[in-house]
């Protein structure tokens, strides 16, 4: 069974939750006994807390001290003295640390049990999550078995689940079921959960189900989080030292990995470990238990280490071992002047790279195998996963062929969901309706478009993955006699978790061999990464105009198109200064783009295209608005993008931020990428004003528009992005796209059908859309007004050298 785990500020809880993160410890080496339950005075905002001191047989150097399951900070002895929110229940538990022995890494106890302040004041103990119950284990497949129960509650929210096979910890999900798959055919399994809180107070567990019905009686271990070190004062950006010493042996428990202990500036926070070059755990000490690498063959091995900043080493010296069971290490190979050979990690497991011929795919929209007459359609070809996100996959077939028709394909999903699609389903909502026609002329399904399908045909509501869910697919093809293909070949799908989510190792042509980027770092906040980048593009608008070196103040399609039922014209002040209307405010530190109802005296400045009847229905150019485009002046394949700016407020109000392509691309090389960073609408008719993202791409068969689900993010703190200004950024890498918010990950994508064509900034104020209401003209809301404070781009080696920049002043 693949296993992905994700890392960021919660990487220890995660290892602690994730028993495949354990590791082995010297023998002599113990960790402190756990502290006793803290007790307090609470006198009102003030809290004075104290606990029964931890025991160890070195010593014990201190405490860490957690509110709300967050770390707060390190005392030395056994109290804490601090505030509260009054209006919030606190929840305080901590954790022991010892004195090193030489040569061993510092240890941590379990966790204490919790001491709560109830928001009325009152204080107790957390209660616990009620046991899971009706757990239910079903073959779906001879290798795939589906795991549901009935969710526990909590008296404040039960965080997640922690699920077990054969008495050995398996997987964490958020959601009451999982796919276990990669199972051996045959084979009868025994299951049970275990339910935790936010807290981490953990429930008894399940009773068990098996697929023999012959369960064993085990009790589930509770596993603590490693203790979160006290931060250091200031910025950290220098890297740890390379790992020495990796070394490892092969026996029946596996590959133990053991290595020196990293050293650093600060301090070395953990480890990443990596088997044939893709990420496999993160550890906390400087050793390893492999598991998992199987009994034949060879493994290799690296290992990086970073630092609680999140700067990350240069990998280890790779070592190779013997899968054989017999404790062997094989050395290197020595030539005839005794020097051994510089090993590279193997990359048999790497995801391999489309063709440089045919990037997108085009030929695998076609199946050779002809059609038996009389019988079923052939077997769907070359079932493949086009894009991956954290709640929605888009995946691809060839059509089949048939002596008669192929009138449907059924895609089966491992966990009992049967999607369906027809040539002749109808949808009254015509966008719906587009997308049925798109999957059915394409050969291609999203599982799900909650754009599209909310509650309707697909019911995306209850379907829709969910992060970090495990599905296998398989599609069939039925032709117009009822006959039904043989599914296609299986394809797993593993949805990213909701941050920073393993990146598997793509060998894309378009990357430098052996660039572990994406994977050595930690990508769920931009300053983990940023300073391994150049800044290649900077405007922060602090000038009298728009800089004509950096800006065209039209579209690439100029004034010849109007997309989207858009009410607004673009206002071309390089190409019409005499228009009448300059929606460019420049205040000396920011842009305000501004937008007001078309004047009647400005009519006759409108190009033909106004005239035009729109297929919305929408008058056109009753407003006049602004845009900027890069496009010939600067332009990027690669990097990160980000803006400082206000969205708009206000009905009809659309502020968009995107990276769109100069040239589309012909033949196989047909693409036409746009990657969305932001789209906020000031007033949102659908549901609440949120942060959407969006992700398009063209069609390389057919030429039509292939598209994400719309994406969306509410502002954590409670309030609307149009109410202060917010960083909103995107780093795009070969086959992958992150976005972000105020430096934080909310949204990540990967696939082959990522962009890679060079793309340019655009940034503009719609007013009225087939989206966006038309604004009211008899509102006192004009001007509508989207206001940046700067943009930027920077990329890292080795593509800094790739664009097209603007030339020094």
């Amino acid at each position: 069974m693949k296993f992905y785990l994700s890392w960021s500020r919660s990487t220890r809880l995660a290892c602690s939750l994730l028993i495949a993160c354990a590791y082995s410890l010297p023998a002599s080496a113990t960790p402190p006994t756990e502290p006793g339950l803290p007790s307090g005075a609470v006198s009102g905002n003030s809290i004075n807390l104290s606990w029964t001191a931890s025991s160890d047989n070195v010593a014990v150097a201190g405490y860490n001290v957690y509110l709300n399951d967050r770390y707060l900070t390190t005392v030395s002895g056994n109290n804490y003295t601090g505030t509260i929110n009054t209006s919030e229940t606190n929840r305080f538990y901590v954790i022991a640390f010892d004195t090193p022995e030489a040569n061993q890494a510092r240890l941590f106890s379990g966790r204490s049990p919790t001491f709560t302040v109830q928001a009325s004041g009152g204080s107790g103990n957390d209660p616990i999550p009620t046991v899971p119950t009706n757990l239910r284990a079903v073959r779906t497949s001879p290798t795939t078995v589906s795991l549901t129960w009935t969710q526990s509650t909590d008296d404040v929210l039960v965080e997640g689940y922690n699920v077990y096979r054969d008495n050995q910890y398996i997987s964490t999900v958020s959601n009451p079921r999982l796919n276990d798959i990669q199972l051996a055919p045959g084979t009868e399994y025994t299951y049970y959960v275990v339910a935790f809180d936010r807290p981490r107070n953990f429930s008894g567990r399940s009773a068990e189900a098996s697929t023999s019905g012959a369960p064993p009686v085990v009790e589930p271990p509770v596993v603590e989080p490693p203790v979160v070190e006290p931060p250091t004062s200031g910025p950290d950006t220098q890297r740890p030292a390379v790992v020495q010493g990796l070394a490892g042996s092969a026996s029946v428990d596996g590959v133990a990995l053991t290595w020196n202990a990293g050293t650093d500036n600060v301090g070395v926070d953990g480890y990443n470990v990596y088997r044939n070059q893709n990420y496999l755990a993160t550890v906390f000490t400087n050793a390893y238990l492999d598991t998992t690498a199987g009994d034949t063959g060879r493994a290799g091995y690296t290992v990086t280490a970073f630092d609680a900043a999140r700067n990350f080493s240069v990998s280890s010296a790779s070592i190779s071992v013997l899968l054989n069971g017999d404790g062997l290490v094989e050395p290197p190979p020595v030539d005839d002047q005794g020097t051994p050979p510089i090993l590279r990690d193997p990359i048999a497991d790497a995801i391999p790279s489309p063709p440089i011929s045919d990037p997108f795919g085009s030929l695998l929209e076609v199946d050779n195998e002809a059609s038996v007459a009389g019988g079923p359609p052939t077997q769907p070809k070359n079932l493949r996963a086009e894009l991956v996100s954290n709640d929605w996959a888009e995946i691809n077939w060839a059509p089949s062929n048939d002596d008669g028709e192929v009138v449907e394909y059924k895609i089966y999903r491992s966990d009992g969901v049967v999607y369906s699609i027809r040539e002749d389903d109808t949808d009254p909502n015509s966008g719906a309706q587009a997308e049925i026609d798109r999957y059915w002329n394409s050969t291609l399904f999203l599982d799900c478009n909650y754009t599209r399908f909310d509650q309707r045909v697909h019911n995306c509501r209850d379907n829709a993955p969910k992060a970090g869910d495990e599905f296998i697919y398989e599609v069939s093809a039925i032709d117009d006699e009822g006959q039904e293909s043989a599914r296609s070949e299986p394809l797993e799908i593993i949805y990213h978790l909701s941050e920073n989510a393993p990146i598997p190792f793509y060998d894309d042509f378009y990357k430098l061999p052996n660039d572990k980027f994406v994977q050595e770092h930690d990508l769920s906040r931009v300053r983990y990464f940023i300073d391994d980048f150049d800044m290649v593009f900077s405007d922060e608008f602090d000038g009298t105009e728009i800089n004509e070196r950096y800006w065209n103040t039209g579209l690439v399609w100029g004034d010849t198109r109007i997309i989207n039922g858009e009410q607004q014209y673009f206002v071309n002040t390089q190409a019409q200064p005499d228009f009448g209307y300059d929606p460019f405010n420049l205040t000396g530190d920011t842009l305000i783009i501004e937008s007001i109802p078309t004047p009647d005296n400005l009519v006759d400045n409108l190009p033909p295209v106004c005239d035009e009847v729109d297929p919305t229905g929408n008058e056109r150019c009753a407003f006049l608005s602004g845009a900027l485009s890069s496009h010939d002046k600067f332009g990027i394949t690669y990097g990160y993008v980000e803006s400082r700016m206000k969205v708009g407020s206000g009905a009809g109000s659309l502020s968009s931020f995107y990276l769109y392509n100069r040239y589309p691309g012909t033949g196989r090389n047909l693409h036409a990428p746009e990657i969305d960073i932001i789209e906020y609408l000031g007033e949102n008719p659908f549901g609440d004003e949120l942060a959407f993202q969006t992700y398009h791409y063209a069609n390389v068969n057919d030429g039509s528009t292939n598209s994400a689900p719309t994406m969306f993010y509410e502002n954590p703190d409670g309030t609307k992005f149009d109410e202060d200004f917010h960083t909103f950024g995107v780093l795009w890498e070969p086959q992958l796209v992150i976005w972000y918010i105020d430096g934080r990950e909310i949204k990540r994508m990967t696939g082959p059908q990522v962009g890679r064509q060079q793309m340019n900034i655009v940034t503009y104020l719609v007013s009225g859309s087939a989206w966006a209401p038309t604004p009211d003209v008899e509102a006192d809301i004009f001007p509508l007004q989207f206001e940046i404070d700067y943009i930027q781009a920077y990329q890292r080696p080795p593509y800094n050298t790739n664009g097209l920049y603007p030339a020094a002043d």
